[in-house]
């Protein structure tokens, strides 16, 4: 056996944890292998001869479980940001971590972190074990309330796939872990270089391994595995179906090569994958036609421990479990709050039985001291049993009577999934509601571009008049937008995608905020993360409106190297200056990274080397596992500052406000707003500047379900 080693090995001691430990199992799954083949494209698996090329899985492995054929990828199709898809259950808009240059973990706990931290420190056994350095930043995520301590332990080998199954040979019967990931990385490694035949080989010996895994390691007579371990068989992405060419670029140049070559696109060959599942608690010869997703795999298996997974967007492959489907349960978040002349707004993504358990965009307005208006559905499914629209990430903004929101959705189209960003208008303050206007659409014309790989997401809105702008994030080349003057009803098509001056230098943008100065000449001011220089920093731009003009380079607000990111930022400006706070894991002494909220103005820039920021929150003064996120921001007058955020200081995230009056040099002592017995996330606050009167509204999670917190009127003594 050759030999491996250990590359990450995190074992903190655990003194708080977010949940209570789990009850004794309903099922009889005491352990789970989850094996990924990297890169194997459906059309070599079971889509079309798996008798051909993947025997030992069809003849001796299938009848002997569940076969989801029509499971699919409708996040990045890369290996890191898949595979972290498929371990935390939700799509991870993350770049690629190759051998040199990015760097960047899951923002969303993984199913190894939610098993370690209900098990206790002195019960670790997670591990994953691979030949590909791509996954070295799965083992835990940047979630304070997990990360670091709950580390899974990571093997890397040096070699071959055959030197993978030696590593988990030894790990299995060593160690005997309760959770393990085993990683084939060869057919992604010969796809990308070797010729057809060397790739259906690389295949071949895949296939070999999966069986060898099962037969000789789970049902090992006498192993602690026997009869008692389910197996996931999956893959993280596909490849380029050959009908689209592959397109590869080179520095600026271009060029096709063939379709199995590469992958990180938006095709049907990109994005289809496979899923077996064997076990005691499995169903044999069982094939699931329903349409699943990747990020199903993460609930599933938390399911098979009786785990929560709070932070998953996931659903359960009940199939897989000899279960029925349950109807959706009701799950309300991602708040947005505004308020112009007495009345509340709020826009909210919604899932639950009337949505078919798909996610959809709400609205609803309320004068002070009246109830809630009835909720609207912003966003529509385009098709109940094709499109399969649906809907993320609204942002929310009002301006007089005009309400305006824009919002993510995710559907399919011809046998892809693509995503694309809507806006929509009411000018009589929430009563009725223009047409939906689809600004960025996956189609397609989009195929042969890169376009394709960029996957708008996360738009953010700013409204003031009838200038309506929208902006969002790209995983391929940063920020791109769309602005009308026309109050939506118009949108300038040429170009139909539009993007920052410089794009090429941006890659993988994170979040995006943007904001029109609500006084004086028009100014739209855009602050957003991307991972151009290795982990995500902070730049800014500004345009006086129209997006035309730029300055003529980015401002870089933050300038970390390492693993430090900037995840989260929020803006707000007055007639003359723009307020930026943002959540990073800086280090504060003695090795330990803690996330949180800083605040900086663009006073503070001008032309040092380095921008001046200022702490808000101060988390890492006490708690075992401290750390801030979720940072929100509103200015009500000249140098009165209001910020809000989750801090998980107290064991458990819940909601905080802070107060500057000097234009954020300093803030008040943090002040705790939420007292719900689950944790509480993205706080949104609303300053009405009419009445004076500060709003918040935060997503609660209580008996495993997301839920709007009501909006509170928040008082500081002296006002």
């Amino acid at each position: 056996m050759r030999p491996f080693f250990l590359v990450s090995l995190c074992l903190l001691l655990l003194s708080a944890i977010l949940f209570a430990p789990p009850t004794a199992s309903a099922y009889r799954t005491e352990r789970v292998v989850l094996v990924v083949i990297d890169g194997l494209r459906a059309t070599e698996a079971f889509e079309e001869r798996p008798w051909d090329f993947i025997p030992m899985m069809w003849d001796s492995l299938t009848p002997r479980g569940t076969l989801y054929p029509g499971i699919y990828n409708l996040g990045a199709t890369w290996t890191t940001p898949a595979h972290a898809q498929m371990c935390s259950g939700q799509r991870e808009f993350q770049p690629n971590c190759g051998e040199v240059g990015k760097y960047t973990r899951p923002q969303y706990p993984t199913i190894f972190e939610y098993y370690n931290a209900s098990a206790g420190p002195e019960n670790y056994d997670t591990f994953i074990v691979t030949n590909k350095w791509n996954l070295r930043t799965l083992t835990h995520s940047l979630n304070p309330a997990y990360g670091a301590p709950d580390s899974a332990f990571m093997v890397k080998v040096e070699e071959s796939d055959l030197d993978v199954f030696s590593a988990a040979a030894e790990i299995m019967t060593v160690y005997e872990p309760h959770l393990l990931l085993i990683h084939f990385g060869d057919v992604d490694f010969v796809g990308h270089t070797g010729p057809w035949d060397s790739y259906l080989s690389s295949i071949s010996t895949a296939d070999t391994l999966v069986y060898r895994v099962w037969r000789q390691l789970i049902q090992r007579p006498g192993s602690p595995y026997n009869n008692r371990t389910t197996m996931i068989v999956t893959t993280d992405h596909g490849r380029h179906g050959d009908a689209y060419g592959g397109l590869l670029r080179t520095n600026s140049t271009y060029k096709y090569v063939p379709g199995y070559r590469e992958h990180g696109c938006l095709c049907p060959g990109c994005q289809h994958l496979f899923l077996l599942a064997l076990g005691p608690d499995t169903p044999q010869g069982a094939v699931c036609d329903r349409r699943v997703h990747q990020i199903d795999i993460c609930p599933t298996i938390a399911r098979l421990f009786d785990l929560s997974a709070p932070y998953s967007d996931g659903t359960v492959l009940w199939e897989m479990l000899g279960q029925e489907q349950p109807p959706p349960s009701l799950s309300r978040e991602a708040p947005q709050l505004a308020v112009r002349g007495g009345v509340l707004h709020k826009a909210w993504r919604e899932k639950g039985p009337s949505t078919g358990g798909r996610g959809a965009i709400y609205y609803s307005w309320r004068t002070l001291g009246s109830s809630w208006s009835t909720p609207t559905r912003i966003s529509s499914f385009v098709d109940s049993t094709t499109a399969s629209t649906e809907a993320f990430f609204p942002s929310l903004s009002v301006d007089d009577s005009n309400v305006d929101i824009a919002w993510s959705s995710l559907g399919f189209h011809d046998g892809s999934g693509g995503w694309q960003v809507w806006h929509r208008r009411s000018t009589d303050a929430g009563e009725s509601w223009d047409r939906a206007e689809r600004l960025v659409c996956f189609s397609e014309t989009a195929r042969d571009t890169l376009f394709q790989r960029s996957m708008p997401n996360r738009p953010c809105i700013t409204t003031r008049g009838e200038r309506v702008a929208v902006f969002y994030a790209r995983i391929r080349f940063g920020v791109g937008y769309r602005i009308s003057a026309h109050g939506g009803s118009e949108w300038p098509d040429d170009p139909p995608l539009q993007v920052l001056p410089g794009e090429e230098v941006r890659d993988c943008a994170h979040r995006v905020k943007v904001a029109q100065t609500p006084g004086g000449p028009p100014r739209l001011h855009l602050v957003w993360n991307d991972i151009r220089a290795k982990c995500y920093n902070l730049y800014y731009q500004h345009t006086a409106g129209n997006g035309m003009t730029w300055l003529d380079s980015d401002v870089q607000l933050t300038d970390y190297g390492d693993d430090t990111h900037v995840v989260d930022m929020a803006i707000a400006p007055d007639d003359t200056v723009l307020h930026v706070i943002a959540a990073d894991n800086r280090e504060l002494g003695g090795g330990q990274k803690v996330f949180q909220i800083y605040h900086t103005c663009s006073t503070l820039w001008g032309d040092a080397p380095e921008v001046t920021w200022h702490p808000v929150s101060s988390s890492h003064l006490q708690g075992e596992r401290p750390g801030a996120i979720d940072p929100a921001l509103v200015v009500a007058g000249t140098d009165t500052l209001y910020a809000a955020w989750a801090d998980h200081k107290d064991g458990n995230f819940e909601i905080y406000t802070s107060r500057s009056l000097n234009g954020g040099r300093t803030w008040s002592t943090p002040r705790r707003q939420s007292e719900t017995p689950g944790f509480s996330l993205q706080p949104q606050l609303a300053w009405d500047r009419a009445n004076r009167r500060l709003y918040l509204i935060y997503q609660d999670n209580t008996e495993g379900s997301w839920e709007l917190s009501d909006v509170y009127d928040i008082t500081y003594e002296d006002e």
